[in-house]
């Protein structure tokens, strides 16, 4: 499913400092990510570590290939990149609005995920703080 797919990729969007310019130091990232759950409303967290090899990083790249996805926004501003997106397939749609901002080896940033379709609304934030923990371990 389309939306499966999307929700995938924004999950990774901060890890990947989602960023048309932003620099990001390659190397082991550690990303905690809170986000509401959009019936109850209770904040889940969860922390990852993930090793990025990139550099820099095009919204542009991501979304050219998600039939019904446009990329509407990709700011770039100093050291932080405000991004917007909108997709439609099946009836349904859905948008992500967020930012990230990166300072050397530390990251921050929110997202809101909304989706409408069938009559019913849903709503998702989420943010992430992110820690370069060092270089990338090697790999036989």
């Amino acid at each position: 499913m389309k939306y499966k797919a999307l929700l995938i990729g924004c999950l990774l969007l901060p890890a990947l400092a989602l960023a048309k310019g932003l620099e990001l130091e390659p190397g082991l990232w550690e990303t905690t990510m809170t986000r509401t759950d959009p019936i109850s409303g209770q904040e889940t967290t969860d922390t990852q570590k993930e090793c990025i090899k990139e550099r820099y990083f095009d919204p542009e790249e991501m979304t050219k290939d998600m039939q019904g996805c446009q990329l509407i926004e990709n700011k770039l501003s100093g050291n932080k990149i405000t991004f917007g997106m909108r997709c439609e397939d099946a009836g349904m749609t859905s948008s992500i609005d967020g930012e990230y901002e990166v300072d050397g080896d530390k990251g921050n940033g929110k997202m809101e995920l909304a989706l409408s379709g069938m009559g019913q609304q849903m709503t998702m934030n989420m943010h992430w703080k992110s820690t370069r923990l060092g270089d990338c371990p090697e790999t036989k």
